[in-house]
């Protein structure tokens, strides 16, 4: 295929998909659904999205797609364990140090060796790349306000 053929392909695929999400939209405010909420929920999932493929591509050539994915699940988990641990760290101490970032990197160079990726330079950047996102992605269970940490009732 040339790319005129290949514009025309991806021009009408982003049509109907713009059809697509409109008629979803109308139907979710018959259904008395608040659609704007979900568009945007979906909306900040692409961008994070977009914030990873970015991030990965630099390097996406050297790594394997299988290694790619397993350190993502690794960095999700110790992620989600970390900001649980920070949590109960602050409703201990409100002036607990803050060594998430710290903390995260460690448990998922652990978790890599434990299934036996060794850590390289590429998978380095990966992980600096990949846990502030993975942070940004996480449900938002308190609010700082002024020194101040208080829980957000869901």
């Amino acid at each position: 295929m040339n790319t005129n053929m290949l514009l025309v392909i991806l021009i009408a695929v982003l049509g109907l998909l713009f059809i697509a999400v409109v008629w979803a939209t109308i139907r979710l405010k018959q259904h008395g659904i608040n659609s704007e909420a979900v568009i945007d929920d979906i909306g900040e999932g692409i961008t994070y999205a977009q914030s990873i493929a970015t991030a990965m591509s630099p390097f996406l050539p050297k790594l394997a797609s299988a290694t790619i994915n397993l350190v993502l699940k690794v960095a999700a988990e110790a992620t989600q364990r970390v900001e649980a641990t920070h949590k109960a760290a602050l409703s201990a101490d409100a002036g607990a140090v803050d060594t998430r970032s710290t903390e995260a990197k460690s448990l998922i160079t652990s978790g890599l060796a434990l299934k036996g990726i060794t850590v390289t330079d590429d998978i380095n950047k990966l992980i600096d790349a990949v846990v502030p996102v993975l942070v940004l992605a996480l449900p938002k269970t308190h609010a700082e306000t002024a020194g101040a940490t208080t829980s957000v009732v869901q």
